[in-house]
């Protein structure tokens, strides 16, 4: 029995609170109550028992909580060494210490992630997690005395989401980072519904990356009213955030899987340019959730749904027959009731199949598969139309229609590219958010689409974009100044880099001495290239002087620019002078004829004002 404030039962002391010993009746039994109404008691071998077993804690008083403070763990102090110790470590500065600061400046560790556990794990509010990762192809790491770097050929940007209450994982790929991709903004919240959150309220959690916290805030403006509290890992402290990291490195091998097993059975390659890939993304994370076992023994589709989904699945892209659906633009009883396409995965909330056509992507309630021998088709899958974020091509929305006959008139091929990385190149010129608003923005342009947000996230314009602004700013006196200070910082760029690449003096002469040894010593090095008639030394040389003519020419350029508008100020300047002398002059004739007047008969006042306006 617990005592607590205010109850009318005496409360049994611990053993650090008992100094004297208890007092007992005869037959060695303590009174239970204070006044012995009750007439119960209690053993004094059996408290002492209970006390050297660890249960004092039943005995004690309970806090009320009112007015109480919660505990909080404090950071770990370090204790404080003796001058003999601080002497002998700062010999070696060997082992680490804690107290040191020198140690801690060179040697300190981040705190370590670990599980959360217990009480502190357990959450009365659902977190939707979510973030960036790339897939990346053709990729080369290049080392300088500097730093090392690792460039791409081509990559796709990817947004994953997994929220706490099911453990459900979705994916998909997207055209650039923000929320100018508004789909992608949509997709989610929808995502958010299918599995039960329509109406609850929820913790959006990412790192402090512009473009995610962009999104971030997008979903919450499409979920005003429901309560959407935003978080945000620790700065450049991508561990604490493990639960999105750990389900991106599971997402990004099943993508590799599936890619793999798709190769091998139609006897080709998919890069990321294919437009298969973007459904690929998709379907990954939808297996993951419909198919991985958790812990507990179910899947997130099982704890989304609360039991199995009994919906038949097919190979991803593998070529099937499916049923046109009943809708309005039904066939005739004289048309066939079957077409083919390439089945692309499922929809999580009704269990329909997605498949793929020349048309674009819709969703369908029956597939059949077919012979093993007609089962998988190149073709079939390089001519596949439309994306997640367009289904069908030049039909507005990311809804995904269901099949009808309408859709038989040749669309828009898809225009969903992945990113292609470049060497960074100078900008033409700038173009600012006012252009974009005064003039509307570029088509499936990012920068347009983030500067139309209007968040702090900024992305890049493509080319078509900047030759469109390029035209219509060069239109009007101040764009073009804009524009002729561009190209001038692009010359003088051109010129710098031209100018880091051009070999040294000393090395042209070790090189040439190089060569001549090679000659006399008749060492392979100097063998004649089949068809062009020159050694490798002589190529070499002449692919120098080729570039050198290439920097003259620019440093060329570069001063005829700055020439022009330095002659340009200058006549500015000097057309100037020569108002500001013809004003002069007028004004000094205006005083002589003044003079004139004054002497011989007199002017009237207002002649002189007016000959003073005048001048």
């Amino acid at each position: 029995m617990s005592g607590r404030c205010g109850s009318t039962n005496a409360i049994r002391p611990s053993k650090e609170d008992r100094k004297e010993p208890i007092d007992a009746s005869e037959d060695g039994r303590v009174a239970d109550d204070e006044n012995g109404e009750n007439g119960d008691t209690a053993n004094k071998d059996d408290i002492d028992l209970e006390v050297k077993t660890g249960d004092e804690e039943k005995f004690r008083c309970e806090p009320c909580g009112l007015g109480e403070g919660e505990l909080h763990k404090a950071a770990r102090s370090p204790r404080r060494p003796s001058p003999k110790e601080v002497e002998d470590h700062e010999l070696t500065h060997c082992p680490y210490r804690a107290w040191c600061d020198h140690c801690v400046r060179g040697q300190a560790k981040d705190d370590a992630h670990m599980t959360i556990k217990g009480d502190l794990a357990e959450s009365s509010v659902v977190r939707v997690v979510m973030d960036y990762c790339f897939l990346k192809e053709g990729v080369t790491e290049k080392a300088t005395a500097h730093e090392d770097s690792t460039t791409a050929k081509t990559s796709m940007t990817v947004v994953v989401m997994m929220e706490t209450l099911c453990h459900s994982l979705w994916a998909y790929a997207v055209e650039s980072k923000g929320a100018g991709e508004v789909w992608m903004t949509e997709q989610i919240v929808e995502d958010i519904e299918t599995v039960g959150l329509a109406n609850e309220r929820i913790i959006v959690k990412a790192d402090q990356e512009p473009a995610i916290i962009d999104v971030q805030r997008g979903v919450a403006k499409a979920r005003a009213g429901h309560g959407t509290a935003l978080e945000n890992s620790k700065v450049g402290d991508s561990n604490s955030n493990g639960r999105i990291e750990r389900c991106i490195q599971d997402f990004k091998g099943l993508v590799r899987t599936l890619r793999s097993d798709v190769e091998a059975k139609i006897g080709e390659k998919i890069n990321l340019e294919h437009p298969l890939v973007p459904w690929l993304v998709r379907h990954a994370a939808h297996i993951i959730t419909r198919c991985r076992v958790r812990e507990d023994g179910r899947t997130a589709y099982q704890l989304m749904k609360g039991r199995r989904c009994n919906a038949k699945l097919v190979p991803f892209a593998e070529t099937v027959l499916f049923k046109i659906p009943k809708t309005q633009h039904r066939v005739g009883d004289f048309e066939d009731r079957w077409e083919r396409g390439v089945w692309l995965g499922f929809i999580m909330k009704t269990g329909e199949h997605l498949v793929g056509t020349a048309r674009g992507v819709f969703r369908v309630s029956t597939v059949m598969r077919r012979a093993s021998d007609k089962r998988w088709s190149a073709q079939l899958l390089r001519n596949i139309g439309g994306s997640p974020a367009e289904p069908v091509p030049g039909a507005t929305g990311r809804r995904i229609p269901a099949f009808a006959k309408k859709f038989e008139a040749e669309n828009a091929e898809t225009v969903f590219v992945p990113v292609k990385e470049s060497e960074p190149e100078v900008r033409v010129a700038f173009i600012y958010k006012s252009d974009v608003d005064e003039h509307g923005p570029t088509p499936r342009c990012p920068g347009c689409k983030a500067a139309a947000a209007g968040g702090k996230y900024r992305a890049k314009h493509t080319e078509e974009c900047r030759k469109r602004f390029e035209e219509i700013l060069m239109q009007t006196e101040r764009g073009k100044r804009r524009f002729e200070s561009a190209t001038e910082r692009k010359f003088d760029a051109i010129t710098r880099k031209a100018m880091e690449m051009e070999p040294k003096d000393e090395d042209v002469a070790d090189k040439k001495n190089d060569a001549d040894m090679d000659a006399e010593t008749g060492s392979p090095g100097v063998q004649v290239a089949s068809g062009s008639g020159l050694n490798d030394n002589e190529r070499q040389e002449s692919v120098e002087e080729q570039n050198r003519r290439e920097v003259e020419e620019a440093k060329k350029e570069s001063l005829k620019t700055k020439k022009g508008r330095k002659d340009k100020k200058h006549k500015k300047e000097k057309r100037k002078e020569e108002q500001q002398d013809d004003r002069g002059q007028k004004r000094r004739a205006d005083e002589e004829a003044d003079d004139t007047h004054r002497a011989g008969e007199p002017v009237h006042e207002e002649e002189r004002k007016s000959s003073k306006r005048k001048a």
